[in-house]
């Protein structure tokens, strides 16, 4: 698990908790250049996609074929605390095998998991217990956990898949809602989820360094890009400027 990280010139050093660092290249200008930060979710219907022998796809080979599909490469990051879900489900077992195998040999993927980057295991109990007011309550405690250190581990590898020509992928539980903002205040504490926080601390930090950056955020619906398939028709994912 990486602590922290340090930017030195066209490159970032992340160190674990040993004081062993990983090297991931950037770039040693961002003068008017254009970065993604992807987002994406497991909670999603797979709506019926079926392959080309009409067999009915899962939902790791559909956020496969999503990824896919983007035609970039990927770093997937899963910034979860747990890195599992429910009956050991989105686990390393799909993120670290069954995706990059229906992704191909031909497809650039990389996948680690940043539990620095989640909100703590007490933050979730009481959100669970409903002892979190509201999402806006959520968001602020979470952004009191997550310190400037720790967005700097997610930075470096948005600017790392920069450099490689792709985008980093936020990933976590809760499904993306379009027109979050306009949703009841009801709707919007189910479905609310701390990567597009993290997103906009990772924007703001690239914006501190440069202030001509231009941050987009891609949010990745594999509902929306299995039901687009299923008719024939493109997908677009949803793109936000941060």
């Amino acid at each position: 698990m990486f602590v922290k990280a340090h930017k030195d010139k066209n490159r970032w050093l992340l160190a674990d908790p040993w004081g062993h660092e990983l090297v991931l290249p950037c770039r040693p200008d961002y003068t008017g250049r254009r970065v993604w930060i992807g987002t994406l979710g497991t909670k999603f219907e797979p709506n019926g996609l079926k392959d080309e022998k009409r067999k009915t796809l899962t939902r790791a080979t559909i956020m496969a074929h999503l990824l896919r599909d983007l035609g970039t490469p990927i770093y997937l990051l899963d910034v979860r605390r747990n890195g599992t879900g429910a009956q050991s489900s989105w686990s390393p077992a799909e993120f670290a095998s069954l995706i990059p195998a229906a992704i191909g040999s031909g497809g650039r993927y990389g996948f680690s998991h940043l539990p620095i980057l989640a909100p703590s295991t007490s933050l979730l109990a009481e959100y669970h217990k409903g002892q979190v007011s509201d999402w806006h309550d959520f968001r602020d405690r979470y952004n009191g956990e997550a310190d400037e250190g720790a967005i700097a581990v997610a930075r470096a590898f948005v600017e790392a898949a920069d450099y490689g020509g792709g985008m980093a992928v936020f990933l976590c539980a809760e499904p993306y809602c379009p027109d979050f903002d306009t949703l009841p205040a009801a709707t919007q504490d189910a479905n609310h989820c701390h990567r597009f926080t993290l997103a906009h601390r990772v924007a703001r930090q690239l914006h501190q360094a440069c202030s001509t950056i231009m941050v987009e955020r891609v949010d990745l619906d594999p509902g929306e890009y299995a039901t687009r398939r299923k008719a024939g028709q493109p997908y677009e994912p949803h793109i936000v400027a941060l």
